[in-house]
């Protein structure tokens, strides 16, 4: 026969066990928690329909998307705040490779969260394979297809309405 302190114990044992169940880490229980560090790669993820995947932005991303209070800023490009990325629990990160961040996603990575570094150095091309890449990681690769073919039709429609016009100079500042 059990005392009244031994089945006190094993109900506390049981609230302890489903307590520490009730909330699974994100990467276990297949949550898609999206940080993003960077306004174009916020621009696909909510182009791609995954807007409420995002648990934390760059401050640039913030005002972009108009997120207000709800959605965390990690503040700029350059220079995330680590402890409040960890806090949201991200199973992905995307991010611009720099060396200014090359320290940040490594320490991300050492704590086993998936990081992926957009070479922002590219051509067209490049930037729309960009976009691909950036659905494989979200599991929308037929969304990111139709996506870039939405930019190439856009672009040509562009091309033919300016067809034969003079070309005017452009100088671009970085």
């Amino acid at each position: 026969m059990r005392t009244p302190h031994s089945a006190r114990r094993i109900a506390l044992a049981v609230v302890l066990v489903l307590a520490c169940r009730a909330r699974e880490p994100a990467a276990e229980s297949g949550e898609l928690r999206v940080i993003s560090l960077s306004p174009s790669a916020t621009d696909v993820v909510v182009a791609l329909g995954l807007r409420e995947a995002l648990v934390g932005v760059d401050q640039y991303s913030h005002t972009l998307i108009g997120a207000g209070e709800a959605l965390p800023s990690l503040g700029g490009l350059f220079a995330p705040d680590l402890e409040r990325a960890l806090e949201l629990e991200p199973t992905l990160v995307l991010g611009v490779r720099s060396e200014n961040q090359a320290a940040f996603f490594a320490q991300l990575r050492r704590r086993g969260v998936r990081v992926y570094e957009i070479d922002s150095s590219g051509s067209l091309e490049s930037v729309l394979a960009t976009y691909e890449e950036i659905g494989r990681q979200l599991g929308r690769e037929p969304e990111a297809r139709a996506l870039v073919a939405r930019v190439r039709e856009q672009l040509q429609a562009v091309a033919r309405s300016v067809a034969g016009l003079e070309r005017p100079g452009v100088a671009l500042v970085v």
